[in-house]
């Protein structure tokens, strides 16, 4: 694996405990079978509309490994569109099992109204199992709701001081 780059290397010295990211969904969703323009390659190669997941792997790959080293955590949570194929869900979550070892990522299939502007079903693969809610009664979704336990919640919301408290809650509109 290349050695990461200057920005990474110095966000690294600072600590990094959580990586999120979302990739491009123009050659995943159903729509990009319809589409005569499109990339028809999906998640299975490195080139093309989805090199982005490979560098976030790549960079996830990286953190991980310099945190071992000093008996430090990372989390991550990479999401897309719902409606990929069976076997681009399997690869995504493939390549995250290969840096966090086979078990240890879940994908769950989520609105992510409950946690952000969009109305509409996203998957979302984390290091770290996500407890599902109904919805909330007052269109708000807390944070460590969404987390299996509150252990990790404080967890995960201290390291990276995301909360002031454990029942801040982020709008979902």
């Amino acid at each position: 694996a290349e050695a990461p780059g200057e920005v990474l290397r110095e966000l690294m010295r600072d600590g990094i405990d959580l990586v999120v990211g979302g990739f491009p969904c123009t050659n995943l969703s159903r729509a990009a079978s319809i589409n005569p323009c499109g990339d028809p390659s999906g998640i299975f190669t490195e080139k093309g509309d989805s090199r982005l997941f490979f560098e976030m792997v790549r960079v996830v790959r990286a953190v991980r490994a310099y945190n071992a080293t000093r008996g430090r955590p990372l989390h991550v949570v990479a999401e897309n569109v719902s409606g990929m194929s069976r076997a681009m869900r399997d690869h995504v979550g493939k390549q995250l099992e290969d840096v966090f070892g086979d078990g240890n990522v879940h994908a769950t299939v989520l609105d992510a109204a409950l946690v952000s502007a969009q109305t509409r079903r996203r998957i979302f693969w984390t290091s770290f199992p996500l407890a599902v809610p109904p919805p909330p009664a007052n269109d708000r979704l807390f944070v460590h709701a969404l987390l299996a336990s509150r252990a990790q919640a404080a967890t995960i919301q201290g390291s990276l001081a995301l909360v002031e408290r454990q029942n801040r809650c982020l709008p979902s509109r």
